[in-house]
């Protein structure tokens, strides 16, 4: 039987306005690296090309999953939390799955009424369950990544060590704090560091410095481990526990308790 907590589960929204920067690769790897800590956590999969519920091994094609996924949360007579949900090969984590079914629904909350909000309704019945809701975006600045924004207690920005590293986080940036002025509690997470490539990552560090203050300490490196994990329908950790990747979100799930999580952790 899953333990039941006194407070709430901490929201992390994981986002960035750019594709390809290693979203659904934290999602999971994240998610994955609080369940082995022997925190429940709920991966929320927010992308209708369902990365992270096909890389938790999740047949998008399954009657069942198909009936029980986010897309019925967000429309005006949603079921529960836990109707939604479905357990994975990860001791601890949980999935609520999305398909491409997802999108007919994303096109219809641009008209319908308080459409940033409907999500954060809806894991209102996550309180007393789990430690950790992590919500996994797709690459977009539409009605979909603000229920995320609008969820979150704290957003975590994927970027790679590239030219363009910042764009999609100052984009997203700027969403965010039409959404909620003042809003403090995002990180920009730096991602696929490669030892080998010195002046990608001498161009990537000048670009970072302008968010010196919310610059998480652990940085990812390039890793294949972690995209192999994904084609096989398995977490990191599970596929290569002993990677440089399985390593690197080990350190990132520490970081994250000690910035995020709830000052009251007892039962």
């Amino acid at each position: 039987m899953m333990p039941t907590f006194t407070i709430p589960p901490v929201t992390i929204a994981v986002a960035t306005q750019k594709g390809g920067t290693g979203k659904t690769t934290t999602s999971m790897a994240l998610s994955a690296a609080l369940a082995r800590t022997g925190d429940p956590v709920l991966l929320v999969d927010l992308d209708p090309q369902g990365h992270s519920t096909l890389g938790l091994g999740l047949d998008v094609d399954d009657d069942d999953v198909r009936a029980r996924t986010v897309r019925e949360l967000l429309g005006d007579d949603p079921p529960t939390l836990r109707a939604v949900e479905h357990a994975t090969g990860v001791p601890n984590l949980a999935i609520v799955p999305a398909t491409i079914r997802l999108e007919r629904v994303a096109q219809w909350l641009y008209g319908a009424p308080a459409r940033d909000r409907r999500l954060r309704g809806a894991l209102a019945d996550a309180a007393g369950r789990y430690r950790w809701i992590v919500l996994d975006c797709l690459p977009s600045l539409g009605p979909l990544v603000e229920n995320a924004l609008m969820a979150a207690d704290a957003v975590l920005l994927p970027c790679r060590m590239e030219a363009r590293a910042t764009d999609g986080a100052r984009d997203l940036l700027e969403v965010l704090q039409l959404l909620r002025p003042g809003f403090t509690d995002w990180r920009i997470l730096r991602n696929a560091r490669d030892g080998r490539r010195a002046l990608a990552n001498a161009t990537a560090d000048v670009l970072f410095a302008q968010y010196a203050d919310h610059l998480l300490k652990t940085v990812i490196p390039q890793c294949d481990d972690l995209n192999h994990a994904q084609f096989k329908g398995v977490d990191i950790f599970t596929y290569a526990a002993h990677s440089t990747g399985a390593a690197a979100y080990t350190r990132l799930a520490a970081e994250v308790r000690a910035l995020w999580a709830p000052a009251n952790a007892e039962n």
